[in-house]
């Protein structure tokens, strides 16, 4: 959030940044505990262990989630006090939460599709698409035409499919199991 702070105090537009660097929290967290498990040796033991390591990730992730919707809202509040208020507080939070929800949806699917580079599709996807706005001043231009009742239903839909998913990942807990008991 400080690209986008800096932004707030400055003439560049606040919503591709916000677009962004909503998610970067939740991907922080993720990937700094997946490296931390490969380096510390945890991660091929915790894929032994009678909870699913899809399971436990995905405990993990909504725990992650919460802890950057906690955060999201105080440093949107802040980004809209250094802005102004030239924004609506309302279409932030929107728009914060949707990028929030969709990257989340989004790092999932791609754990669900078990790509061997999982941890690092997301991220690069995230980057290349707020990206576009960054560069490309039409796009930005569009980004804060959006209202908010848009990003709200777009918020609310990454929630579902992040929620969809996550339960996916819950409720089979033994998964693989088998599969790794018969080799």
């Amino acid at each position: 959030m400080v690209p986008a702070a800096l932004a707030a105090g400055g003439s560049s537009s606040l919503a591709p940044l916000l677009f962004l660097f909503s998610p970067v929290l939740y991907a922080c967290l993720h990937l700094l505990t997946q490296w931390k498990e490969a380096m510390s040796g945890t991660l091929a033991w915790k894929r032994t262990c009678r909870l699913s390591f899809a399971a436990l990730t995905a405990w993990r992730m909504l725990l992650f989630g919460g802890a950057a919707v906690a955060v999201s809202v105080p440093c949107n509040l802040l980004l809209w006090q250094m802005s102004g208020r030239q924004l609506s507080l309302l279409w932030m939070l929107c728009l914060s939460f949707s990028s929030l929800f969709l990257y989340g949806a989004l790092t999932l699917g791609c754990q669900r599709l078990s790509l061997r580079l999982s941890a690092l599709v997301p991220p690069l996807v995230w980057v290349g698409l707020g990206m576009i706005p960054l560069v490309w001043s039409p796009a930005a231009v569009w980004l804060e035409g959006v209202p908010a009742l848009v990003f709200l239903l777009l918020a609310a839909g990454g929630l579902g499919a992040f929620l969809w998913q996550l339960d996916r990942f819950i409720s089979h807990p033994t998964e693989g199991g088998r599969y790794h008991a018969v080799c």
